[in-house]
C-alpha cells in the first residue's frame, strides 16, 4: 500500500511537472479521467522498481515505451544507482573542432 501511494504521488508530480493538470482528459466533463488527475497520470506514465535500491523511478510515458517488453530485473536501474557515464574525450591539442556532418551530402544526396 505504501509503495502504491508513493508511485501515485510520483505520477501526479510528473503530471504537474509536464503542466498537464488541465488537459481535456482530466478537465472535460466527458473526459475519461474527469476529476481524477492521479488516475490519468497512472495511465500515462511508466515507473519501474530499481534493482539495486528497490525504489520506484520514472521511466517515461506509455506512448514512448515498450511498456509490455520483457526486461531482466538487473537492467532496471534508476539514475541514482546507475554508473556514471564515461568521461568525454579530451579536445584536440590544437583546439580545433571538426564540425563536418556525419554523412557527405554529395554521396548520399
Amino acid at each position: 500500500v505504501a509503495l502504491e501511494k508513493r508511485v501515485r504521488l510520483m505520477a501526479l508530480d510528473r503530471l504537474k511537472y509536464e503542466n498537464r493538470l488541465e488537459c481535456p482528459e482530466v478537465c472535460n466533463v466527458n473526459g475519461p479521467y474527469f476529476g481524477d488527475p492521479t488516475g490519468f497520470a497512472m495511465h500515462e506514465f511508466v515507473f519501474n522498481m530499481c534493482f539495486k535500491c528497490k525504489s520506484p523511478y520514472f521511466v517515461g510515458g506509455y506512448a514512448c515505451q515498450e511498456a509490455d517488453a520483457d526486461f531482466k530485473a538487473e537492467e532496471l536501474i534508476c539514475a541514482v544507482c546507475a554508473p556514471p557515464p564515461p568521461p568525454l574525450p579530451p579536445p584536440p591539442e590544437d583546439g580545433a573542432v571538426d564540425w563536418r556532418p556525419a554523412l557527405d551530402c554529395e554521396e548520399h544526396g
